[in-house]
């Protein structure tokens, strides 16, 4: 056989017209659903697996509700999405995260039907396993091997979109993925315009995704190979249709005087332009690593099996999608989710006219992936994904600003210069870090007893007295406010009970045995006073 000629494809795999005639005579609906739960299966082992190499910042999510720890990418947005949720129509504040002023599809849902707020944060965790799974069914169907369908799943799970949607709350890049595979490799016309009606509303760059998901369409279900342009007419009128009302929208409130809009666009226009070219060569990598072999080979394959102007158009779209990825946000790696169909079709076409080569090259691309460094690059700064194990220490010691000690120790500096408004901010953060700290409840009751604020003491002494029950700073803290209160026979028992359980070099006890002295000269003054 020639070389120039396409490798011969095994009689067991499904190809072009012969899709539909397959899915209708050979398999059974038992087949079915072994074949949907099994591929379930290898969504959640090829997303276990990935989140071991490339796991999220679990310890930032503990900042949610902790503004003043400052805005990490896990929960900056989380906390404007949240507040968009409360009220989807309030304008959002935060010039970083305007962007999601038209993302109203969730925010919408979960305000009106009243859904649980965990669940609003849990959906981008559940997108990934619905899109993780779509992968693989696509893939076993073309494929016919569990497990180069295994490694074609985690291969597009190692990917920016993913270790956003584990790892950054209220980011829905899955859904978003979840989409585009739906437009792209789906043959029904109804999910086609179920994602282009919806889909917008999630994220935006779902429209400007579309090129390349109407190219992938028309290529992975056989259209361009059988010259069913009428189809692929069809298919436009459907997109067009559907994903209408969201730009006409936009262009229409725009055109009436959109503010946030505007601000947004030229703030990033004007950072996108303080970017290196080097830079954004490093996003540009970032955005598929090792991956982007398999983008390469899609766009080749397209040119080789359709010819030089299919290839052509392939190149334009691919390469001026990734380029207006790298200009349109300044999250690169992320935005560039946009091509993740390329790499989709690219495993398949590869698989079906190179099997031989195709053997080897799908492991070691997945394999690489999964050992190459990854990084969200964002245009003024890069964070490390790093492995589940370094996430795991990082919980048990948090960076200084997520530790609730330094804040008492900030706080206590704040007291002694006196700055007590400051102090109990200090400790009230301390407390949203960790609602547990017994520190921080021992020092805010202190505070408090030192402003003569007793009614504003009590809830903290008293927990921590559940906390941190017969303790001496539990017992002493209880005795200054029973002194405060003018029961100083409990007081001075409070302050006796604390010495007796002092450890060694313990703060307070020097003022302990003074207010213990104190108490008991008075009680012996009384004494020798009665008839």
């Amino acid at each position: 056989m020639s070389p120039s000629k396409p490798h011969p494809r095994p009689p067991t795999r499904v190809h072009r017209a012969d899709a539909a005639v397959a899915a209708e005579s050979a398999p059974t609906r038992p087949y079915h659903a072994r074949a949907a739960a099994a591929s379930l299966g290898v969504a959640l082992g090829a997303a276990l697996l990935t989140c071991f190499f490339f796991s999220p910042r679990y310890v930032m999510w503990r900042s949610l509700y902790v503004p003043e720890t400052g805005g990490s990418p896990e929960v900056s947005r989380a906390r404007s999405a949240l507040m968009q949720m409360d009220d989807p129509w309030t304008p959002i504040d935060d010039s970083s995260h305007q962007v999601i002023g038209w993302r109203l599809l969730f925010p919408i849902v979960w305000h009106y039907a009243r859904i649980p707020r965990l669940w609003f944060l849990a959906m981008p965790q559940v997108g990934c396993v619905l899109a993780l799974w779509l992968v693989a069914w696509l893939t076993q169907q073309r494929l016919s091997n569990w497990l180069q369908t295994f490694l074609a799943t985690t291969l597009f799970a190692a990917l920016p979109w993913f270790f956003v949607s584990t790892g950054w709350l209220a980011y829905f890049d899955s859904w978003l993925v979840l989409a585009m595979l739906t437009a792209a490799f789906v043959r029904a016309r109804v999910l086609l315009a179920v994602a282009c009606l919806l889909a917008p509303w999630i994220d935006e760059r779902f429209v400007l995704a579309l090129p390349v998901c109407m190219l992938v369409r028309a290529v992975a279900l056989g259209k361009i190979a059988e010259r069913r342009w009428r189809s692929i007419l069809v298919d436009l009128a459907v997109v067009i249709v559907t994903s209408l009302p969201y730009p006409t929208t936009r262009a229409a409130v725009w055109f009436s005087g959109d503010a946030n809009s505007a601000a947004y666009v030229q703030s990033s226009w004007e950072e996108a332009r303080t970017v290196s070219l080097a830079y954004y060569l490093l996003g540009l990598w970032s955005g598929y690593r090792a991956a982007w072999v398999m983008i390469v080979a899609a766009v080749w394959l397209c040119g080789h099996r359709f010819g030089r102007t299919w290839g052509v158009v392939a190149a334009v779209l691919v390469g001026g999608t990734a380029v207006g990825a790298l200009l349109i946000a300044a999250d690169m790696s992320r935005s560039l989710a946009m091509l993740c169909p390329a790499v989709l079709m690219g495993i398949l076409l590869w698989s079906e006219t190179q099997p031989a080569t195709f053997r080897w090259a799908l492991p070691v691309v997945a394999v690489a992936n999964l050992l190459l460094p990854a990084s969200h690059v964002i245009w003024s700064f890069e964070v490390p994904i790093r492995y589940l194990y370094t996430e795991v220490d990082r919980l048990a010691d948090p960076p200084p600003y997520l530790q609730p000690a330094n804040f008492v120790i900030h706080a206590r500096a704040r007291v002694s210069s006196g700055d007590p408004a400051g102090a109990r901010q200090d400790l009230e953060t301390a407390i949203k870090l960790d609602g547990d700290f017994v520190d921080a409840y021992f020092w805010r009751a202190m505070l408090c007893l030192k402003l003569g604020d007793v009614r504003g003491a009590t809830p903290d002494v008293d927990r921590v007295l559940q906390l941190a029950p017969d303790t001496a700073n539990a017992l002493f803290l209880r005795g200054s406010l029973n002194y405060a209160r003018g029961d100083k026979q409990a007081a001075a028992a409070d302050a006796e009970r604390a010495i007796e359980r002092a450890p060694a070099g313990w703060e307070f006890l020097g003022d302990a045995q003074r207010v213990l002295a104190e108490l008991t000269r008075e009680r012996g003054a009384r004494r020798e006073s009665e008839p």
